[in-house]
């Protein structure tokens, strides 16, 4: 009985020893996590201060910003500083972008947010990233919102209406480049927009596009010849007449509807002899259609 007492006694001692040994432990590491947790604030504050001098510059002096972040380890906190002032960063001109797009490419943020945007999980992730990518005209974004503008199972009013966004902003050279190779991977919900935005660039579309037009894939030649009938420049006539004769009838379709819009008087007797002889009923009509619209610069009669 005795034995048995302080066997009961020996294990309730032991057990109340365990169990402030687990007290002591959990207390220690919630104290360890609030000190961690006051160095992140203290950091994150000391970084906030040093980020606010440079945006009222315009990160005039982007060199000295790196040097003063020089013992920053985590990038998380300087990417919220920079972007906890929307308005100044809206404000910026061209050259201040590209100051702080050299910030963030140096300390490896660029390539944080083009991989968010590409597998983040959470969906406000990505949609930031679009945006932040665009503010910073970030090319390589380009590839990456074209597929979520694809992207079937992505959500339309959110990441989708993001990278549509985005992809409306970009504007560095490059941009029409990158926008046709993404038209050469679209389908037909995203093609649409991404042509809308090439001709929305304007001037800066027009090269790339005539050189488009000798893409092997005909979406793309057919995307880039309404491209450049919405242009409306003088230089596609003639790479536009060329594809009159193309193998395939949707970009002939396209190319008599971009010369429609043109109305240059070269382009009406190689019209008249599609009109004439084209095997597709739909490529005569739309020639019929393009001969019926005013040439530029002179009266209707005078192109025949």
């Amino acid at each position: 009985m005795n034995l048995t007492l302080e066997a009961v006694t020996a294990a309730a001692i032991l057990v109340g020893a365990l169990s402030l040994g687990l007290l002591l432990v959990l207390a220690g590491r919630a104290v360890a996590l609030r000190a961690s947790h006051r160095r992140m604030l203290l950091r994150a504050a000391r970084v906030r201060g040093i980020v606010e001098q440079h945006v009222a510059t315009r990160f005039a002096a982007a060199d000295r910003l790196l040097l003063e972040l020089g013992g920053v380890a985590d990038v998380d906190i300087l990417d919220e500083a920079i972007r906890s002032f929307p308005g100044e960063l809206a404000e910026m001109d061209d050259e201040a972008r590209r100051r702080l797009r050299k910030v963030y490419q140096t300390v490896g943020l660029l390539e944080l947010h083009l991989e968010r945007l590409r597998t983040g999980k959470e969906w406000r992730d990505r949609a930031d990233s679009a945006a932040l990518l665009a503010e910073l005209q970030e090319v390589r974004a380009i590839p990456l919102l074209a597929a979520v503008l694809r992207d079937p199972y992505e959500d339309a009013s959110t990441v989708k209406h993001a990278a549509l966004r985005a992809l409306t902003r970009l504007r560095a050279d490059g941009t029409a480049d990158a926008l046709i190779a993404a038209l050469g991977e679209s389908g037909e919900q995203s093609a649409p927009r991404l042509a809308e935005l090439l001709a929305q660039l304007g001037e800066p579309s027009l090269r790339p596009c005539i050189q488009a037009l000798q893409d092997e894939r005909a979406g793309v030649r057919s995307w880039a010849a309404q491209v450049l009938g919405h242009l409306g420049h003088p230089d596609a006539v003639e790479p536009l007449r060329d594809c009159l004769d193309d193998r395939a009838h949707q970009v002939r379709l396209s190319a008599t509807e971009a010369l429609g819009r043109l109305g240059a008087p070269r382009a009406v007797l190689p019209l008249v002899r599609l009109m004439l002889r084209d095997p597709i009923a739909q490529v005569r009509a739309e020639a019929a259609r393009a001969l019926g619209a005013p040439v530029r610069g002179e009266p209707a009669q005078a192109r025949y």
